[in-house]
């Protein structure tokens, strides 16, 4: 993120992301199809803005160092030709950052009970999809809540040392097998 100045952040829901960005001095362009949500984040930003619109028919003509997409890809019809499309608008040395459930994780059906999905990924799956639409795979991760120990240690280490005990706190890279979350980090592949 360091040397990134605009953040494009599909699917900005309540604002948590869009948020903090902007309070840390991003420029984020965000797009949610809630307009009570637009209006409430709008109220909130100082650099940034949310505007209403769909993660599958929004345009700009513009380009963007960080598109963002938090719980986001899996309810899309086409992701395939999504990712085409959201190639257009990245720079050159931009990435796409994109956070699903995972389906691996053991015995976890309360995602899939809550929220329809159009789909449901696994590492493998999240990275085949990547690859046909032409992508550089950065990182791919798997990524879990923090326990309330962990909690306990990480906000002890951070009151002290103002730093995360845990590297992606609040999640905590983790297996397959524990594994809520499928963090994955593209680029385009001609970087």
């Amino acid at each position: 993120l360091n040397n990134s100045k605009t953040i494009l952040e599909i699917g900005s829901g309540h604002g948590e992301a869009i948020y903090n960005f902007d309070k840390i001095g991003y420029k984020v362009t965000g797009i949610e199809p809630d307009k009570k949500n637009v209006i409430s984040i709008n109220k909130k930003l100082k650099n940034s803005k949310c505007i209403v619109g769909s993660a599958e028919t929004f345009s700009f003509d513009k380009k963007f160092d960080i598109i963002w997409l938090n719980h986001v890809f899996e309810h899309l019809s086409k992701p395939i030709e999504f990712l085409e499309k959201i190639k257009n608008f990245l720079n050159e040395s931009g990435f796409i950052f994109i956070e699903v459930p995972s389906v691996e994780k053991v015995n976890d059906y309360r995602k899939f009970l809550r929220v329809p999905h159009a789909y449901n990924y696994s590492r493998k799956s999240l990275i085949n999809i990547s690859k046909k639409a032409d992508y550089k795979i950065l990182k791919c991760n798997y990524f879990r809540s923090p326990t309330l120990f962990e909690g306990g240690v990480n906000k002890i280490f951070n009151k002290f040392l103002q730093k995360n005990f845990f590297e992606f706190y609040p999640r905590i890279l983790t297996s397959s097998e524990n594994g809520e979350n499928i963090r994955i980090i593209l680029s385009k592949n001609s970087v």
